[in-house]
């Protein structure tokens, strides 16, 4: 048994399309929001809204209402993720996990554990970015789109979602999180609230916060359960509370519609890339994520943007 650097780049290349998707779509946000492909830069999200007015009827055309098209654009970033592997380091590590007892090399085949590890980690680094992304932040990972915070902070048209200025000295805890999350939830606009997609989107450790005073305050018509998807449902409502990792330390809340949420992407372009070369040169791998990716959301009026002051 030994490591064959032609099998795991093999694997790799044949399993491309699958492994760009995971990358891309593998987090929680990645998963539950609206995507849009075929971008190669920027696309336009085209939205549609109509009045009807009602008029008492005659013998006359006479037009009242009107219809109005408008756009967003969804502009996509072009990221590539580089690494370069020793083949020796590679072929330990093979070894390691081949000889594992009870474990041999039809169970996990080396090639899909290294290409999956990849992706999950790029997976995460977009979870974030997807929401706290901002093209003048100092971190590479954040700084190549704006992600969801920076596009609602922008737009400034949501609905306040903290009218009674909780400062950042205070914060989210025990004592405020179920009056936070009601005045959120009745902040809701009355024209999406019926929405069988609408959500309040927290962080984990606010969601955690939440679910355990739930508990604590001892509300009956709640059963104190919540899902590893880190999802429950607000009690008294018909309406999900979401934990996502993109936004866990942000003391950022936001609620709306999934379907209100973009992510674009190319995905029908050969130019995007998940593969490892072997260094004809040197005794090493390169490995090359090469991907377009990019957010936006359609009406931000309909949002309710919980930040702390």
């Amino acid at each position: 048994m030994a490591f064959s650097l032609g099998t795991l780049t093999a694997y790799v290349n044949e399993h491309k399309f699958d492994l760009i998707s995971a990358t891309l779509f593998g987090s929680k946000t990645g998963s539950i929001f609206t995507v849009q492909s075929g971008i190669k830069s920027s696309a336009s999200i085209n939205i549609l809204a109509t009045t009807a007015q009602f008029k008492a009827a005659s013998c006359t055309f006479s037009a009242s209402g009107t219809t109005s098209v408008t756009q967003r654009i969804l502009s996509v970033a072009n990221i590539q993720v580089m690494e370069s592997l020793c083949v020796k380091d590679l072929d330990a590590y093979y070894m390691n996990t081949m000889l594992k007892p009870g474990n041999n090399a039809t169970d996990i085949p080396f090639e899909k554990l290294y290409s999956d590890l990849k992706a999950d980690a790029i997976a995460k680094q977009l979870e974030i970015a997807y929401w706290q992304g901002s093209t003048s932040s100092w971190d590479a990972n954040l700084k190549q789109f704006n992600g969801y915070l920076s596009l609602i902070d922008t737009a400034a048209a949501s609905i306040n979602g903290n009218p009674t200025s909780i400062t950042t000295g205070t914060g989210i805890v025990a004592a405020n999180v179920i009056g936070i999350f009601d005045g959120i939830y009745g902040l809701i606009p009355a024209n999406i609230l019926r929405a069988d997609d609408v959500a309040i989107f927290c962080g984990t450790d606010v969601f955690r916060t939440l679910a355990a005073k739930i508990v604590a305050t001892n509300l009956y018509s709640y059963n104190g359960q919540t899902d590893s998807a880190f999802e429950l449902t607000y009690p008294g409502t018909a309406i999900k509370v979401i934990g996502l990792d993109g936004l866990t330390g942000t003391s950022r809340i936001v609620a709306g519609r999934k379907s209100n949420f973009y992510i674009g992407t190319d995905m029908l372009d050969e130019q995007e890339k998940f593969m490892l070369m072997p260094d004809q040169y040197n005794l090493a791998a390169n490995f090359l994520a090469d991907f377009k990716v990019g957010v936006q959301i359609a009406f931000p009026a309909e949002l309710v943007s919980f930040k702390l002051v």
